[in-house]
């Protein structure tokens, strides 16, 4: 199996302390060191196909000395395991540390792998409503939120896409609108500064907490606000129930579906 790890961690303290690796001669070392770089860089990471001549050529060595020092790592040190390998019909080394460093290595990516997901997870318990509104992926957030204290302090002097609901003095519960109403609102009443209406309504709701509508309201006081508007300006122009409920509909679907997944 092939592995995307670029280096393994050579430890001269894990080998020093081994007998097995002190006792080795100087070749037998230079062999295993270099046979360690050859097989993390073989595809398996862990072996490679035992040739001696090809390896001669490789480090430089008569394939006698190599062989010789293998002889050495295999069956004097334990360092490396010399087996014949049925696919191939031919000699295969494997040393047991390459697959240690692999499993080590292996480890290490899962779990920060799992400390990544972990912190985007609570990063994105901990978006703010300023940051959401102010995102460039709108459609994506939900259409309610909480504040905290000092964004209510911060934000509650103008419009900024976000209505006060009933829950907003207790628990700074505030409903987002999201560019799907204002695109419905558009249709609804077009020529009418839909942006001048919700900024109205905010001003509103913010001054009188006990006319504050539910989450599931909102939709509905806004449109029978711009409803009361026109009338008492004289633009006479009215929305019907059923074009009330179409509203709701359709918003409500809009939420529900796979956008808010």
């Amino acid at each position: 199996m092939a592995h995307k790890f670029l280096s393994y961690e050579f430890n001269p303290f894990y080998f020093s302390e081994k007998p097995e690796y002190r006792s080795l001669s100087a070749t037998s070392r230079l062999v295993y060191r270099d046979l360690l770089d050859l097989c993390w860089m073989s595809p398996e990471k862990t072996g490679m196909e035992y040739d001696p001549e090809r390896l001669s050529e490789q480090l430089g060595m008569d394939a006698e000395d190599i062989d010789t020092a293998v002889s050495d790592l295999s069956e004097t040190a334990g360092l490396i395991e010399v087996i014949f390998n049925f696919e191939t019909n031919s000699m295969k080394i494997f040393i047991p540390y390459l697959e240690t460093q692999v499993e080590t290595l292996t480890g290490r990516e899962n779990r920060l792998q799992a400390v990544a997901i972990e912190r985007s997870l609570n990063d994105s318990a901990k978006v703010t409503p300023l940051k959401r509104v102010s995102g460039s992926k709108e459609a994506l957030d939900p259409m309610v939120g909480y504040l905290e204290d000092y964004e209510v302090h911060q934000q509650s002097g103008e419009y900024t896409n976000w209505l006060p609901t009933f829950d907003f003095g207790t628990r700074k519960q505030v409903y987002y609108v999201r560019s799907v109403l204002t695109q419905n609102l558009r249709t609804y009443f077009p020529g009418r500064s839909i942006e001048s209406d919700l900024a109205a309504i905010f001003d509103y709701l913010i001054q009188e907490d006990a006319y504050r509508p539910s989450i599931g309201s909102m939709n509905r006081f806004i449109v029978r606000w711009i409803q009361r508007e026109m009338t008492r300006k004289g633009s006479g122009q009215m929305v019907s129930e059923d074009a009330l409920d179409s509203l709701d509909s359709d918003f409500s679907a809009f939420i529900s579906s796979e956008n808010f997944g």
